[in-house]
C-alpha cells in the first residue's frame, strides 16, 4: 500500500504535463540555455576529460553502482579505463537513468506523503558524467 502511494504521489508531481506547463515542484523557472551551451553539449566527449575528472575525484566518496568507489577506477586506470570512458560516452547518446531515492521527512511526526522531500543517491559515473557536462557547457 505505502509503495502504490509513493509511485502514485511522485509520478503525478513530476509527470510531463507539468513540465510542458512549466509547473515545477521547484520555485522558479530553469534557465534557457545559450547556442553555444547547447553546441558544447553535443560536442564528443574526450578520453583525457574523463581521466582527469576521475583522478578529480574524492576517492572513498560515492561507490558506483557495482560498489566499487572512485579509488578503484584510479588505481586500475590501466584496466578499466577504456570502460569507464565508453560508458561515459555512452550515457549521452542513450538513457541512463538509474539512482536510488530517498524519502526524507521534511519535519518529524510526518503523516502524509507529500510532507517527504525527494533525494537522489548518485554513484560516482554519475559525478564523472556531471562533470563531463560541465566542461561541455
Amino acid at each position: 500500500m505505502l509503495r502504490r502511494q509513493v509511485t502514485d504521489y511522485f509520478s503525478k508531481l513530476y509527470t510531463m504535463d507539468n513540465y510542458l506547463t512549466g509547473i515545477f515542484p521547484v520555485h522558479g523557472r530553469f534557465p534557457k540555455l545559450e547556442t553555444n551551451e547547447i553546441t558544447g553539449l553535443l560536442a564528443e566527449v574526450i578520453e583525457e576529460e574523463v581521466r582527469r575528472l576521475v583522478f578529480n575525484t574524492s576517492p572513498l566518496k560515492a561507490p558506483r553502482v557495482d560498489g566499487f568507489h572512485a579509488k578503484f577506477c584510479q588505481a586500475n586506470w590501466e584496466i578499466v579505463g577504456v570502460s569507464v570512458f565508453n560508458l561515459v560516452k555512452r550515457a549521452f547518446s542513450r538513457e541512463f537513468n538509474k539512482t536510488l531515492l530517498m524519502l526524507i521527512p521534511k519535519f518529524f511526526g510526518v503523516e502524509s506523503i507529500n510532507q517527504f522531500r525527494p533525494i537522489s543517491l548518485c554513484n560516482v559515473l554519475y559525478k564523472i558524467i556531471t562533470e563531463t557536462i560541465v566542461i561541455c557547457l
